[in-house]
């Protein structure tokens, strides 16, 4: 097949290569992966070949998949904060994309893809090994995947379809090609060992018990022997470039229960377990753990408080017991599959090992799922989509009438086929599009910002929230520019222009509060403005500002600047006892990000507790934090 015809696997690599560069809020960056991938698809559906006719698959993994997305959508409806909402289903939305743009394709097309989803992973892993060889420590590969463990997750489904072929060439003595590959498999392992993911070592470990048992009868000794070598060497070098790691985190696992990482996510476990017992059936809508999660969350977790670390628990809590069970369908769909896949007698051993390494790969990562949010990484997803597709058409090679394929030889049918596909392809771009460049427009507007472009900044931000008026990142630097500014001409601008400025702010924490109503930013920021504005602001500012803090830590006890802000207030009221009560409280929090303003915030609960006469209290929080005593 000529290469220019396989310009849709360079799109699907080119996207997937993309891929860990989104952590979350770099909406270019999906925007482009979207794009991508959907324009795969409109190929796949307007231009089949002269002899043949597009084919729609109809069967119990593609029902499975689109009820399982419809009510995540569904979700959109009763979520605490419907936009951001849409934000997560977006995200997720690139499974069913990447599993359709390969299921519509032609049975003989896209032969190159398996080659380069190999060789770009394997970028992905030399990334990672050379960092740890130059810098001594876990890459940034890592910050871009979120974690190690998600890391080693999104190797262990590349490593083990081509553990597969290992085997497949060994067994047909084809050495060179399987010297490439076993090199392929020390850098896949090398990678993964360094990580010192459990959860990664594990899952890979049960992923190739799966494969060997599976295979057992086309798997001689001889090869499992080169096999073991060669994951061996790799161990050893790992522990070796990362000073024992690998092996210290295996003993660590003897003692799980008690380890920090296990304590962390049963914290976790925990809190999000008291919210799944509030909306069991249901969920809270897709996307919102981080939203709902803040009044649940306990003091001593020190996660990003975004996922759960556990994708079924964060499914059920989110999509509710129904989400859950639409979740597990498409799992038992695809392992019904795998497994009348195998009952076939004339089924050939090279699609028996293929079918075995891609199943073992989703396998994996669904093990590995327990204690992490593989589900979440855009990566991953793709990769499961496409291997997904490619277990349904191995068994239709065998089964023709297993799966079902919608052949739209009708042209009214093919043009509102067409038309349903179009409309759904320019919703996806314009949202994504959109969101993609009011952030452009937000970066834009930070560097003006920076360098005291205040009334290009304003307008800028003005012209991103045109794109994407739900955006919070817009919102937020609006609110903390009308801040600044109002700051910067308190003794010089006139009343009137100062109170037009901060109605201005006061209207953009409005929109934010409609954006997400569980979110502190807004009372803790009308607040601020309440106390830095008092002169022009109304009679009983005071009360005010005191509720509005109050308010933000209802809904996120860990803000410490709204605490500290209220503090002082009680302080001034002399109340001291309770201004002491709440520092002390804020105190015991895990917060994230270090910096300046947090040490301020322990040394003022200091100063508390020394103008309280509590100099036992003073001195536990100076041990703890790291700090001077205030020697006034």
């Amino acid at each position: 097949m000529s290469l220019l015809k396989q310009w849709p696997v360079f799109f699907l690599l080119l996207a997937f290569a993309m891929s860990p560069f989104f952590a979350g809020q770099e909406k270019m960056v999906l925007a482009l992966i979207h794009i991508l991938v959907l324009v795969v698809i409109i190929k796949g559906l307007v231009s089949p070949s002269s002899n043949q006719e597009f084919r729609i698959p109809f069967n119990s993994l593609v029902l499975s998949i689109c009820l399982f997305y419809i009510w995540m959508g569904l979700s959109i409806s009763w979520s605490p904060a419907p936009s951001l909402s849409l934000d997560m289903f977006v995200w997720l939305s690139i499974f069913p994309l990447c599993f359709f743009s390969y299921s519509l394709k032609q049975v003989d097309g896209w032969s190159y893809l398996k080659f380069g989803l190999l060789f770009v992973t394997l970028i992905f892993a030399f990334i990672g090994i050379t960092q740890v060889i130059t810098l001594g420590e876990l890459p940034p590969m890592y910050l871009m995947l979120f974690t190690r463990n998600t890391y080693a997750g999104l190797l262990n489904l590349i490593a083990l379809p081509t553990t597969s072929w290992f085997f497949i060439l060994l067994g047909r003595s084809q050495t060179r090609w399987s010297i490439i590959l076993g090199l392929a498999l020390f850098v896949f392992f090398l990678a993964i060992f360094q990580t010192g993911s459990r959860g990664g070592f594990i899952s890979l470990l049960l992923g190739l018990v799966f494969i060997v048992v599976t295979c057992r009868e086309y798997v001689n000794k001889s090869s499992i022997t080169k096999f073991i070598i060669i994951i061996t060497i790799s161990f050893i070098c790992a522990n070796i470039l990362t000073s024992n790691l690998p092996v210290h985190r295996l003993e660590e696992s003897k003692t799980f229960v008690s380890n920090p990482s296990a304590d962390m996510r049963l914290l976790i476990w925990k809190s999000a377990w008291q919210i799944v017992e509030s909306a069991a059936v249901i969920g809270t809508g897709i996307g919102t753990y981080y939203i709902v999660s803040p009044p649940f969350r306990h003091p001593d977790d020190d996660s990003s408080g975004i996922f759960v670390h556990n994708d079924y628990l964060q499914f059920w809590l989110e999509t509710g017991f129904i989400g859950l069970c639409m979740l597990l369908f498409i799992m038992i769909s695809i392992s019904r599959f795998f497994i009348v896949l195998l009952d076939h007698k004339k089924l050939k051993p090279q699609d028996k090992f293929e079918a075995t390494g891609l199943m073992a790969g989703l396998f994996t990562i669904s093990i590995h799922s327990f204690v992490d949010f593989n589900f979440y990484i855009v990566a991953i997803l793709m990769l499961m989509g496409l291997m997904c597709a490619r277990i349904q058409e191995i068994l239709g090679e065998y089964y023709p009438d297993f799966i079902y394929y919608s052949i739209p030889s009708n042209k009214m049918f093919h043009k509102v086929l067409m038309l349903g596909l179009g409309i759904i392809s320019v919703l996806l771009m314009s949202y994504n599009l959109s969101a993609a460049i009011a952030e452009f427009y937000w970066y834009k507007a930070k560097r003006q910002f920076a360098n005291g472009q205040i009334h290009n900044s304003e307008s800028t931000l003005d012209l991103g929230a045109k794109w994407n008026p739900n955006s919070l990142r817009i919102r937020f630097q609006q609110v903390q520019l009308y801040r600044s500014v109002l700051n910067m001409i308190k003794n010089e601008a006139s009343e009137v222009e100062r109170k037009k400025l901060m109605g201005k702010a006061l209207m953009v924490l409005k929109i934010i509060e409609d954006i997400n109503k569980l979110d502190g930013f807004a009372p803790e920021n009308r607040g601020h403005l309440l106390v830095e504005n008092s002169d022009i602001a109304i009679y009983n500012w005071y009360e005010k500002a005191m509720n509005e803090y109050k308010n933000a830590l209802r809904v996120r006890p860990e803000q410490y600047r709204a605490r500290i802000a209220l503090a002082k207030l009680l302080e001034q009221q002399g109340k001291l006892d309770e201004a002491v009560d709440l520092m002390n409280d804020g105190v015991n929090y895990f917060y994230l990000f270090k910096h300046s303003e947090l040490d301020e915030f322990y040394q003022y609960a200091i100063k508390l507790n020394l103008m309280n006469g509590d100099t036992i209290k003073a001195r536990e929080i100076q041990i703890e934090k790291g700090l001077l005593l205030d020697k006034q």
